[in-house]
């Protein structure tokens, strides 16, 4: 890319009109809109390197997002300080700027002497409010264009604006004391799954579980401990499922509820039995004047052909599991 001032040839406008579009209806997963960005901005750049930078809850703080270099994107994570350097300018004016760049493995401008050029692009979405920044590195003597400039802050909109859409999305869907999803979540998978059954066969799994004498914790050690052990043991639950298959979200006060796809009872129980052991193997409460928590269970299997609604499927579950909790506690019962 040369110094001189640079226009958008009708087919690049094209381009960076698709790429913004398909950028806003991405996946709204923070990490995958991070690393197709990083890549989107070194493509229409030419730049060596890419980074991306979000504010971070403490002052004068930047989190580093990612980074793309050498035709690879990596995120090496850890915090930099903005404060008295040339991106403290970048987010409080609100405006980019164009600075000698320094060599730390994440393009960063530096005040002094250094072995290229960086630009710096503020990430600013649907408000004016700056929400990060977009860095850019050129080999010496080779600096972008007002032209190219311009092209690459409509890309970081772009960006910003995704980023923002997830994390409203995370907020909306996502429980903020276990950070597991809502009911609501689990609402809708649980109809689109009687849907596909409907339409193409197989079968899934609903596991309901209740943590066994949880008042006792709330009453005896507070709310605050029984907060803390309710997200422990969601960490739990998500460590004894199936990653990236299984959805777990918090159902009530101390349930929760866990959406097996494409599995059948025996291997939904084998699951099943898994959590069961792994929560009451941890004993979080061990020295505080409590009984070792354990989960009661209730499994419903549902396959094509059942013929059941979403209400009944969640029903048959809460019955298995107010059996287990009649039946004594701290076991499985499976609706059959």
């Amino acid at each position: 890319m040369s110094s001189r001032e640079s226009a958008l040839t009708h087919e690049e406008f094209l381009m960076l009109l698709n790429f913004s579009t398909r950028l806003l209806a991405l996946d709204l997963n923070q990490e995958a809109i991070c690393e197709r960005a990083l890549e989107a901005l070194s493509d229409f750049s030419g730049c060596s390197m890419a980074g991306l930078m979000t504010l971070a809850p403490e002052a004068g703080m930047l989190t580093v997002r990612g980074v793309f270099s050498e035709g690879r994107y990596r995120n090496p994570g850890g915090s930099i300080a903005y404060r008295d350097t040339p991106l403290e300018g970048v987010i409080l004016e609100k405006q980019y700027g164009i600075f000698p760049a320094s060599t730390e493995g994440i393009p960063l401008p530096t005040s002094g002497e250094g072995t290229g050029t960086c630009l710096c692009i503020p990430m600013a979405a649907s408000e004016t409010t700056v929400t990060g920044v977009v860095t850019l590195e050129w080999p010496a003597g080779d600096p972008p264009g007002i032209g190219d400039i311009q092209t690459l802050i409509i890309l970081t909109t772009a960006v910003a604006i995704s980023l923002e859409n997830a994390s409203l999305f995370h907020l909306a869907t996502r429980d903020g004391l276990t950070g597991l999803y809502v009911r609501t979540v689990f609402d809708i998978r649980l109809k689109e799954e009687l849907a596909r059954l409907d339409r193409y066969g197989g079968r899934f799994a609903v596991l309901i579980m209740d943590v066994d004498y949880f008042k006792e914790v709330n009453d005896r050690l507070g709310h605050r401990r029984g907060d803390e052990v309710l997200r422990e043991l969601a960490g739990t639950v998500c460590r004894g499922v199936r990653s990236g298959v299984d959805i777990v979200c918090r159902y009530g006060g101390d349930e929760f509820i866990v959406l097996m796809t494409a599995s059948d009872l025996q291997e939904a129980s084998r699951i099943a039995e898994r959590v069961r052991n792994l929560c009451a193997g941890r004993d979080l409460l061990r020295g505080e004047g409590v009984d070792p928590l354990t989960m009661s269970m209730g499994l419903v299997s549902v396959e094509a052909g059942s013929a059941v609604t979403a209400e009944e499927v969640v029903e048959r579950a809460d019955r298995m599991l107010y059996q287990a909790k009649s039946g004594g506690r701290n076991r499985i019962c499976c609706w059959s």
